[in-house]
């Protein structure tokens, strides 16, 4: 690119005897844009380069052989200078006006036939899109931990699902953190169907730890046991349900069944309590106690 710029001022005395003052302008904006293009100011040696090609273009023949080489270097350096501007956007952390810049930078390239270009941008554009996916998700996971330490849980788990839906992948660590403290909290509150829905989220997230998937089953089975005390048997029954799907070996499930069982019993009927008792029968501890109700029911 140098060699045109260091007969730049030659040429233009040559096109101004030869062509007049527009041709000579065109080299003076191109000579303006050079300097420009020095001082890595990309997006007024862009602006220069165009323009002097628009001048060119505009003269008589295109100002003949010199106007013609002028339009050729000022469009083999174009392309580059527009990849300098998305560079400059990047380094910036402006990723969407990086995105734009680069997009016009490959729309140049392709136009002037710099394939070469057209190709590295391409690559380029396909890796500042991975970065800003990864910042648009970082940004999210800040704006949702903002709001869980503010103890807004439910804006927190919504603000971290989409952090994790943009690829934050160590939202899904929160996500866990925050539904068993939400279902804690939805127990602390006998609000027990939300504290099993909050609690079987945790099951959604492979991520889960053993501890974590524990402490879920745990608030499942306190839900289940409140509402057998509060004689409320068909959400009790429904709870033990669900924590059978979540954990078929829970060590609390046989309890559970035999005290959904008696107190079918106790309130005399005997068709639901001869269906959770037969559940209690396969745990040791309770089956002596299932098996001796069950020999009442005739």
């Amino acid at each position: 690119m140098k060699k045109i710029f260091l007969t730049i001022a030659t040429a233009a005395l040559a096109a101004s005897i030869s062509f007049g003052q527009d041709l000579a302008e065109a080299f003076q904006v191109a000579q303006e844009a050079n300097e420009a293009w020095t001082s890595k100011n990309y997006t007024q040696a862009l602006a220069g380069f165009q323009k002097a090609i628009s001048i060119v273009e505009a003269c008589e023949e295109q100002g003949g052989e010199q106007g013609k080489e002028l339009i050729g270097q000022c469009k083999n350096a174009i392309p580059s200078i527009a990849k300098s501007i998305g560079i400059e956007k990047v380094n910036a952390g402006d990723f969407t006006a990086a995105i734009e810049a680069f997009n016009n930078a490959k729309a140049l390239a392709d136009k002037y036939g710099a394939d070469d270009v057209a190709a590295e941008i391409e690559g380029i554009i396909e890796t500042v899109n991975e970065s800003a996916q990864k910042a648009k998700g970082k940004q999210l996971f800040e704006d949702a931990e903002a709001l869980y330490q503010e103890g807004k849980l439910d804006e927190a788990l919504d603000a971290f699902k989409i952090a994790r839906e943009n690829g934050f992948e160590e939202a899904a660590k929160r996500i866990i953190t925050i539904c068993v403290k939400k279902a804690n909290n939805l127990y602390t509150e006998g609000k027990f169907t939300d504290a099993v829905d909050a609690a079987k989220e945790v099951f959604l997230n492979p991520d889960a730890s053993e501890q974590i998937k524990t402490a879920a089953t745990g608030i499942i089975a306190g839900c289940c046991q409140k509402q057998v005390a509060a004689n409320k048997l068909t959400d009790a029954g429904k709870y033990f349900n669900v924590l059978s799907e979540l954990d078929s070996d829970n060590a609390k499930l046989g309890q559970l069944a035999y005290a959904i069982g008696a107190t079918y019993f106790k309130g005399k009927n005997t068709a639901q309590a001869k269906t959770w008792l037969t559940k209690a029968l396969k745990d040791p501890k309770v089956a002596a106690n299932a098996k001796q109700i069950l020999g009442l029911i005739k």
